[in-house]
């Protein structure tokens, strides 16, 4: 249930997004036609009514998605937080448990040792706060990284606590994982005794948070991640931030624009099944008919008989650079075609090769 809670939170969040593209679309297309000195007002009129019906409609469905998820959340309430942490279990790998725990509307905290095994997990049953059981507190020393969740759609970076948390208990890297980001935080002076005081840190972070609160609330997420490079340059530690929105744009594309082997296998015996095919098959009729159409636009005013068309493709086939050959040619059809057929051919079949001009005397008489 609660994955399709957070379905519904994607598809607002998308409904969101084309909802302010579109708008901006709209006044922009109405202010273009407006100020346009070849419209009209009955189109400024229609191109606002469009607009209203359009962005009308969208809020609708905002309202709509808006309602399901208040009615999820209602007929799924969350467990109440305990004040002491409980034991949990999402996997035994770190890239496992941090896709597991990446959506969950709970915090979960887990530590792994250097080859990435989970040494222990927990969760205080908060959105808000995480932990350990207290029998595994001595365990989380042997840690070299911790990994929790920061529910909802703020998908903020790490808070005080977090690095108070890293620092304290001599992690070399802390992770959080929102939706769409990791955060990671690396400490390098993890098992040296010059390592930066938790307390400090903390009390500088929580400095930086606290100011500029009048704007801050508007760039939630950025501001966090602004303040969380400020300390991790001015401590000396390492901060950075996966986008996996970029990842999963790349996977998306590569898998829309891959096709299949077997598509590819399917396609390319079929190219050369056709082209056995199409060699195989003789194509003397095609080409005397492409030959016969192109022939018809040497004379459009007079209807040939098909016995002159065919005449005309068989000269036409042959090489035009010998006229002792297509003498030979008409000397033989002027016995097999009627009058009137033969001066057509005379007349268009040698207009097309060339070898008879209109101020030149009649080939009959060239012949004889």
């Amino acid at each position: 249930m609660r994955n399709e809670i957070n379905q519904k939170r994607e598809q607002l969040k998308r409904l969101l997004a084309i909802t302010g593209a579109t708008m901006i679309i709209f006044v922009v297309a109405t202010i273009s036609i407006g100020v346009s000195p070849t419209s009209t007002s009955t189109n400024f009129v229609v191109a606002y009514v469009i607009d209203t019906i359009g962005l009308c409609v969208l809020f609708r469905r905002v309202v709509k998605v808006c309602n399901e998820i208040e009615q999820l959340d209602k007929n799924n309430p969350l467990p109440e937080p305990l004040g002491e942490a409980i034991a949990s279990n999402h996997g035994n790998d770190l890239a496992i448990i941090m896709e597991a725990i990446r959506n969950e509307p709970l915090e979960y905290l887990a530590y792994f040792d250097n080859d990435g095994n989970k040494i222990t997990e927990g969760t205080c049953l908060s959105p808000c706060e995480c932990g350990i059981p207290r029998r595994d507190i001595a365990l989380r020393h042997a840690a070299d990284t911790m990994v929790h969740n920061h529910p909802g759609l703020d998908q903020v970076s790490f808070s005080s606590n977090d690095i108070y948390r890293q620092l304290s208990d001599c992690i070399k890297t802390s992770v959080v994982v929102t939706h769409d980001f990791n955060y990671i935080m690396e400490n390098p002076y993890w098992n040296r005794d010059d390592s930066p005081d938790p307390q400090k840190v903390k009390e500088y972070m929580d400095e930086l948070l606290s100011a500029y609160s009048k704007w801050k609330k508007l760039f939630w997420r950025r501001y966090v991640r602004h303040v969380s490079y400020c300390v991790a340059r001015y401590f000396g530690l390492v901060y950075r931030i996966e986008d996996l929105r970029v990842q999963r744009l790349k996977t998306k594309l590569a898998s829309i624009f891959t096709v299949p082997r077997r598509v590819i296998n399917v396609g390319l015996t079929s190219m050369a099944i056709i082209a056995v095919v199409l060699m195989a098959v003789p194509t003397t009729g095609s080409e005397e008919l492409v030959r016969v159409q192109c022939l018809d636009a040497l004379d459009e005013d007079v209807q040939w008989s098909r016995e002159v068309k065919k005449t005309m493709a068989n000269l036409e086939t042959k090489p035009t650079e010998r006229p002792d050959y297509y003498y030979q040619e008409l000397r033989r059809l002027e016995d097999e075609l009627s009058a009137d057929d033969y001066a057509l051919v005379v007349r268009n079949s040698s207009r097309a090769t060339g070898i008879y001009q209109p101020e030149k005397p009649v080939l009959v008489d060239a012949i004889d």
